[in-house]
């Protein structure tokens, strides 16, 4: 990759696209830039799906002219060993290309089919509906998009889902077959809220408190794209505060330590020996580990 250049990569924003930090740190040095597209979402995200719609119907026009004159041309034919005439590769770049009409010779035009399905203009359309071209969420506002609905709204999961069994019950009650029209909802457990970060260190405090994955930088940042070194800085956090919260019990239970054998060492200088005494001298003379353990099978 040349020096000073910057490459945007787009993939799908399935699980597991950001569980590879060689894979990010890699791309980072060499300037590339992973942009994750919006989850199950696929059917709608890929941007040349929207050219070949055009690029069929002309195709088909296409596919019909030519055959048609094909079939007029075996049926004009004299030639007592004329054979039936077929399409075969050798058809292809007019199919695809198109050709100029030909009145004398009874040959109609055909539409350069591939010209105009991906054409500049078409091309530029299908990457902006996709949020490619400029780089938008607009897909999250796509009809075959599901988005989570929020469950405060007036006519939330819960009302729906009631309100749906209680008309297919009436109906059923009606002596009709109600259960065609049962349906439930599905509800997620919590519902999505957005939370707003204003700096670069609170987006990476609040990606490594939640975990890093496609759902949480949706909430936690929103449309934008966070960077290889926001997720490895992330990642980093998370295990250093693992870490520290680790040592930091270590460390409790070193000084719950520290206290048991200052006081077994005063009650054997004071020569101590009862109920109360017993269980600090023994956890102090066989650890705390297998006191626990003796007390159990105790």
């Amino acid at each position: 990759m040349n020096l000073g250049r910057r490459v945007l990569i787009k993939i799908d924003g399935g699980s597991g696209r950001l569980d590879y930090d060689d894979m990010l740190i890699e791309l980072n040095a060499l300037g590339a830039y992973l942009y994750l597209t919006i989850p199950k979402a696929t059917h709608v995200s890929q941007e040349t799906d929207r050219n070949y719609g055009p690029f069929k119907t002309f195709l088909r026009k296409n596919l019909q002219i030519l055959t048609a004159q094909l079939k007029r041309d075996y049926q004009n034919s004299t030639d007592p060993n004329k054979k039936s005439l077929i399409l075969n590769r050798s058809h292809y770049p007019i199919l695809l290309s198109g050709r100029p009409a030909d009145p004398e010779n009874g040959v109609e035009a055909l539409e350069p089919a591939f010209a105009r399905a991906f054409s500049r203009e078409n091309n530029l359309r299908a990457w902006e509906q996709c949020g490619a071209v400029p780089l938008t969420r607009v897909l999250l506002h796509h009809p075959q998009v599901r988005v989570d609905v929020d469950v405060g709204a007036k006519n939330d999961l819960k009302t729906m889902n009631v309100s749906n069994s209680a008309a297919a019950n009436k109906l059923i009650e009606k002596g009709y077959n109600g259960n065609v029209f049962l349906k439930k909802v599905k509800q997620n457990p919590e519902p999505v809220v957005q939370v707003k970060v204003t700096s670069q260190d609170e987006k990476i405090e609040a990606l490594a408190k939640e975990g890093v994955n496609i759902r949480n930088i949706h909430v936690l940042i929103g449309t934008g794209c966070p960077q290889a070194e926001e997720v490895l800085r992330a990642r980093e956090f998370a295990a250093r505060n693992e870490k520290f919260v680790k040592d930091q019990k270590n460390a409790d239970a070193l000084a719950l330590l520290k206290q048991n054998e200052v006081k077994a060492k005063e009650y054997l200088e004071k020569n101590i020996f009862n109920s109360s005494s017993y269980p600090t001298l023994i956890k102090w003379k066989v650890g705390p580990e297998e006191f626990k353990r003796k007390k159990s099978v105790r």
